[in-house]
């Protein structure tokens, strides 16, 4: 029995799956096909013609009925033999069918970016959707200048160096390039395990790495943050850093500055992620606890309200208009800068496949990721075990936690030169041995 199942049925637009009954078995895969739900008859397992797109919707089913008759040929020739095929065998007779010994089109990358998409639309952020089609775009550009498209297969090593050094060409930053090669990444994880249209590996070997720039590696110190704390924002302190001083703009400035400190500061006493901490609200705080279910994992973060915090709250900070994180990482830029937090930082980058290393204030690179970064350091430095915080931030290994944090050798042997293992007033005394031997002398 052959017949077409959504894979997201719940979407405003599905991904189609045809799913062959055969022996005992089921043999389901995508086939490159996405229709909006509204339109699928699930009784006809074909699509309804809705107004204006009588056409699209005869296209599809035409589409359709091309894979049922080459499943049905599938089965045929697998009828002769006495055990079931494997799905991989399966598919490979089945594609030679339904393509007349042409690979199947979902063998290139970049049409399963729309399967892809259509999987995670209203589900991701709508930020992040932008990533994955800004992604498709670029892959495809590629395509058009090494003039062949790409299947799943062609993306190794041989791959990676290709289009780095092509995409390194465009004078973008290496986190930027790092987006990409992550996305990529995930597309190829989706494509081989969801929807198991390839079997390659070559893209998951140690040298394909998702590269990037250091300029994410800074924190603010607890002295840091208590001078953003206390900073006076008004009229007089915001007409520093503004161009446009007209009165209207300033007022609004002030209370955006407020707001980014104040949202800032949150993350930053908390080591919660921007999209948790920006959708805090009061029923998440309880007998000086914080709780809220991770956005990204789905975990329950529970972490004790810092006076710093409390006092915010206590103040009348305002839960339900937070900051979107692209207006907060612009505002806590000139909060930080008002801060006086203009020490110069030094910043290797990547321009043009080559690494320049400039110095900029840091009050430039902080940005709302500074917040949790700052948690787990300070955290940290201040001596609370690493397997405690790490419960706070999600870090599994301690290892990757290590690596997160920022301590500068300095900074760990001040830490460090308190303990009793370097400090001999807190050992036991030893008299030197001066017995002496007669015969020695």
């Amino acid at each position: 029995m052959t017949t077409f199942i959504l894979l997201q049925a719940k979407r405003e637009v599905s991904p189609l799956a045809i799913l062959v009954s055969f022996r005992g078995r089921k043999y389901r895969r995508s086939i490159g096909e996405s229709v909006a739900v509204k339109s699928w008859n699930n009784r006809t397992k074909q699509v309804r013609a809705l107004s204006g797109v009588s056409d699209e919707a005869a296209a599809v089913n035409d589409r359709l009925r091309l894979w049922r008759k080459a499943a049905y040929n599938t089965v045929e020739h697998f009828m002769a033999y006495k055990a079931a095929p494997t799905t991989e065998e399966f598919f490979d007779y089945l594609d030679k069918e339904r393509w007349g010994g042409r690979r199947l089109d979902t063998g290139f990358l970049a049409p399963y970016f729309d399967t892809f998409i259509a999987r995670y639309e209203g589900v991701r952020s709508a930020s992040q959707i932008k990533h994955y089609r800004t992604c498709r775009k670029t892959l495809e550009e590629y395509e058009r200048y090494r003039g062949r498209r790409l299947r799943f297969e062609d993306i190794d090593m041989d791959f990676y160096n290709r289009f780095t050094a092509w995409f390194n060409t465009k004078g973008h930053t290496l986190n930027y390039l790092g987006e990409k090669i992550k996305i990529l990444k995930t597309v190829l994880n989706d494509a081989r395990d969801i929807d198991h249209l390839h079997t390659s590996d070559a893209y998951r070997v140690k040298g394909f790495i998702t590269p990037q720039d250091s300029p994410d590696t800074v924190y603010l110190s607890e002295d840091e943050l208590m001078s953003i704390y206390r900073l006076e924002i008004d009229e007089r302190t915001v007409k520093e850093v503004m161009t446009d001083t007209r009165p209207l703009n300033v007022g609004r400035k002030v209370e955006a500055l407020r707001k980014a400190r104040d949202m800032f500061l949150i993350g930053a006493f908390t080591g919660l992620r921007y999209s948790d901490y920006s959708r805090l609200a009061p029923e998440n705080i309880k007998d000086g606890i914080i709780q809220i279910r991770n956005q990204k994992t789905g975990v329950t973060t529970s972490v004790p309200v810092h006076w710093v915090v409390k006092e915010i709250i206590d103040n009348g900070y305002d839960f339900t208009h937070p900051l979107w994180e692209q207006k907060l990482n612009d505002q806590i830029k000139d909060v930080a800068r008002m801060a006086g937090i203009t020490e110069g930082v030094l910043v290797s980058q990547n321009r043009g496949g080559k690494v320049v290393e400039t110095v900029c204030p840091k009050y430039a690179l902080v940005s709302s990721h500074t917040a949790r970064r700052s948690f787990a350091t300070n955290a940290y430095k201040a001596g609370i075990p690493s397997i405690a915080i790490m419960k706070i931030t999600g870090h599994k290994r301690e290892s990757t936690f290590m690596r997160y944090i920022r301590v500068s050798e300095r900074e760990n042997a001040e830490m460090l030169k308190d303990a009793a293992f370097f400090n001999r007033k807190d050992r036991p005394a030893v008299e030197p041995n001066m017995a002496t031997n007669a015969d020695d002398e």
